[in-house]
């Protein structure tokens, strides 16, 4: 399969909605959008890992179901915009990709990334105040959960620290190739960014007015199906989910069954926060951050340090994590 002429990447950040504008770009008529949204390619490549690899390992795999009306490629993989090595590859195999980040209030993102890390079961430690003190033993190997894959998804400061990767990013691609979206305007008007999103990628409205809401944060209920579903152990049950979420786009009957297996595996929780004891904490870790993200938007974000009320809805959530799923084996 050739290389595509066209081609962009959400990269992030993770709890920042990408899964939502993603799923929006890939209903596009022109946008052939990778199967499974996110194939994290780039950020896995094995050493021996050549460019004559590219089209039998990437576009063959993640696009096979190209046609000649897609005009553009795209693909979201959060992971990439914490590599700089998934850049630079990509830099090299398209040197004119576009890049789309979104942009959450560190204090939001933290208790939802760290949610869904245990819903991913990277995570065992369910006590966000005690996962946050564990960056730093962590950081030297220490107390890893056997089921994390990548170590530095539990270094929350700097997963919720974007502008740091945000500098990076447009240090080595231009400004001109990277648009930036706060997920406090796409929940306040997803259309418009999403419109505005296209103009960014020069391609056309099609005429859309509602896009459905997305990924809310789920806690796991039933051990062993919710294994199977997050974290296949064989390649071969990875690759029938994938091949089974794939015509779950086309098979109203497959559909439903990939939703109910996912209603009984997990359940949707409450909205977390940080706790108040951490709060001080997380400010004085996000603020030199939240100041340069100010000056990328051309907006005072200052308001995100602000502390809060607590409001309906958003009290702690209970994480509380069966023993089958914490075990260390």
């Amino acid at each position: 399969m050739r290389a595509p002429s066209r081609i962009f990447f959400v990269i992030g950040a993770p709890r920042c909605g990408t899964t939502a504008i993603s799923n929006a770009l890939r209903d596009h008529p022109g946008i052939c959008f990778a199967v499974p949204k996110e194939p994290h390619y780039f950020s896995r490549l094995p050493k021996n890992w050549s460019a004559e690899r590219l089209s039998a390992d990437y576009l063959q795999i993640f696009f096979r179901h190209a046609g000649p009306e897609h005009v553009t490629y795209g693909e979201g993989s959060p992971s990439y915009i914490y590599s700089d090595e998934a850049i630079d590859t990509i830099e090299r195999q398209f040197p004119q990709a576009r890049y789309i980040v979104m942009v959450r209030n560190p204090m939001e993102m933290l208790p939802s990334y760290h949610q869904r890390l245990v819903y991913l079961l990277d995570e065992t430690e369910t006590d966000l105040v005690k996962a946050w003190r564990l960056q730093e033993a962590r950081s030297r190997g220490e107390q890893i959960p056997k089921r994390c894959r990548n170590t530095h998804m539990l270094r929350y400061r700097d997963i919720c620290s974007l502008a740091d990767r945000i500098d990076t990013l447009i240090a080595k691609v231009g400004r001109e190739r990277v648009k930036l979206v706060l997920f406090d305007d796409f929940s306040r008007d997803a259309i418009e960014v999403y419109r505005d999103t296209l103009r960014f990628l020069d391609l056309p409205d099609d005429g859309r007015n509602h896009l459905p809401k997305r990924n809310r944060t789920r806690v796991p209920r039933m051990v062993l199906l919710h294994l199977l579903m997050v974290q296949p152990r064989s390649e071969l049950m990875r690759l029938l989910l994938a091949r089974l979420r794939q015509y779950g786009r086309k098979s109203s009957l497959i559909a439903a069954l990939l939703r109910t297996i996912r209603r009984r595996s997990a359940t949707v929780a409450a909205r977390p926060v940080v706790p108040p004891e951490l709060w001080d904490e997380c400010v004085e870790a996000f603020r030199p951050s939240v100041q340069r993200l100010s000056q990328h938007f051309g907006r005072d974000l200052s308001t995100w340090l602000e502390r809060v009320p607590a409001r309906a809805g958003m009290a702690k959530a209970d994480l509380s994590m069966p023993a089958a799923l914490a075990a260390d084996d």
